[in-house]
């Protein structure tokens, strides 16, 4: 069985993130965003990534598992029912298909950490690709966050 972790970074420092992440052990951070761009520039693709290696983890961008345009803009109008709706369609494509099923065969072996921006997963599309990890794959979830005072916890 795979266990796969996942964190969002809102309001997390960058070194107590990837503090968080090695403090868990994590191989790989699986990037689950549409666009990996962040107003924080830490968090965009290429300074991410860098600051990841210092750390001994790997960058790896699954722009298939990002929530679309559409089923962002659901979520921030408060319209859950259609961003999970939204967001369903998305991980049925045969695309997200494949590449979920390479991220739990990839976690037999690496400890992958998935990321997102919200803190909580309840908030995030996180936890509908959770869900279908542990429905398709048997998976293990973990549930990480970097708390204010820079420890790791779980959710």
């Amino acid at each position: 069985m795979a266990r796969i972790y996942t964190i969002g970074y809102e309001r997390a420092d960058i070194a107590d993130f990837v503090r968080t992440l090695i403090d868990a052990r994590i191989n790989v951070l699986a990037d689950v965003r549409d666009v990996p761009w962040s107003r924080r520039s830490d968090y965009t693709k290429g300074d991410l990534s860098e600051v990841l290696a210092a750390g001994g983890i790997d960058y790896w961008h699954v722009k298939t598992l990002g929530n679309p345009t559409e089923g962002r803009n659901a979520a921030k109008a408060g319209d859950r029912d259609a961003y999970r709706a939204i967001y369903s369609a998305r991980l049925d494509h045969a695309t997200t298909v494949r590449d979920l099923a390479a991220l739990a065969e990839r976690a037999d072996s690496w400890a992958i950490c998935l990321m997102c921006y919200e803190r909580d997963p309840n908030h995030c599309h996180r936890l509908m690709i959770s869900e279908r990890l542990i429905r398709d794959y048997d998976a293990e979830i973990e549930h990480l966050f970097v708390s204010a005072d820079g420890q790791m916890g779980l959710l």
